[in-house]
């Protein structure tokens, strides 16, 4: 088995592994969404409407096919094409994070862990876990009932001040993809806090987009 091929089979394996977390649930009106859509350019995207995990040359098959993320059946219908997928990937980014090293990586995972067990705990309708820019500093922060935790997970290429929302279930499996992988590095991008941020890894071809949530605050409030 040469690189390629062994590539292919670990990227294989962890999409077997996440794609249940990224897929949307039974009761979707659109059913492929249940499922992975793999590409005609050899990749395989899977996505509900909040998070989204594409990963390049993973694909078993030299035509799309959508397959359930659970079950492997063949789901009927037109998945969105690679095209549409790039179209919600790339763009240009106003500022960004990078995680430089593994140990970077997975320590940002455990703190996302952390933070969602302790949303679950407190049993919270918003789920919310924070990423907070302050200057040159990114931060996650969960701030509920009383409960404060703020841990820096890197630096920004530019000074900005502002802050996102994210649901803490799809924030740990956006990073926990790239901590399966091994990732030694990657790239999130930013721009405003009520756009999507994009989390990369262009050597292993994994990419993850994730939609920001808006708190019941927010709502109340009229924030836009």
């Amino acid at each position: 088995m040469d690189i390629n091929q062994f590539r292919k089979r670990l990227m294989q394996e962890l999409l077997a592994k996440h794609a249940k977390f990224f897929a949307a649930d039974k009761k979707a009106t659109n059913k492929v969404f249940q499922g992975i859509g793999y590409q005609a350019d050899g990749s395989a995207c899977v996505c509900d409407t909040i998070i989204l995990l594409r990963i390049k040359d993973v694909s078993p098959f030299s035509e799309p096919h959508t397959l359930h993320a659970i079950t492997g059946a063949e789901i009927e219908g037109t998945y969105p094409n690679e095209q549409a997928v790039d179209n919600l990937l790339y763009w240009t980014s106003e500022n960004q994070i990078t995680l430089e090293t593994f140990a970077q990586v997975e320590a940002a995972t455990q703190c996302a862990k952390v933070m969602r067990m302790v949303v679950k705990e407190l049993k919270t309708a918003d789920k919310i876990v924070n990423l907070v820019l302050l200057r040159e500093k990114a931060f996650l922060q969960l701030s509920d009932q009383g409960v404060e935790l703020k841990v820096s997970i890197g630096e920004l290429v530019k000074d900005q001040d502002e802050t996102w929302s994210f649901n803490a279930d799809y924030l740990y499996y956006a990073l926990d993809v790239f901590k399966s992988a091994g990732s030694t590095r990657v790239v999130i991008k930013l721009r405003h806090r009520n756009d999507s941020i994009v989390y990369s890894d262009e050597e292993n071809g994994i990419d993850v987009l994730i939609l920001p949530v808006r708190t019941n605050a927010e709502v109340r409030d009229g924030c836009s």
